[in-house]
């Protein structure tokens, strides 16, 4: 599993007052609405003070299935099978 490519986002809103994990969340739906990727990752560290919002929301706004904390992603076409297991 590779990237063909990036997307930067850039915004105008305050870190401190606007950028929360739900304006994150909007922007990235409208993101995957426009690419229509199979699959998104979203790294564990963010900007939601570690919260893990940004990933649950954006998952409830594209009504999509979710992970969180995935140790292992099988991927062969079509994603297998997560697991949550970070130790074997």
């Amino acid at each position: 599993m590779g990237a063909d490519r990036g997307i930067l986002v850039t915004t105008d809103m305050r870190i401190d007052q606007e950028l929360q994990p739900l304006s994150v969340a909007k922007i990235l739906a409208k993101i995957v609405e426009e690419e229509d990727p199979s699959l998104v990752l979203l790294g564990k560290q963010s900007i939601d003070g570690d919260c893990a919002q940004t990933g649950p929301m954006l998952a409830g706004l594209l009504n999509w299935p979710q992970v969180t904390f995935a140790a292992s992603v099988d991927v062969d076409g079509y994603v297998n099978e997560f697991s949550d297991r970070c130790c074997r």
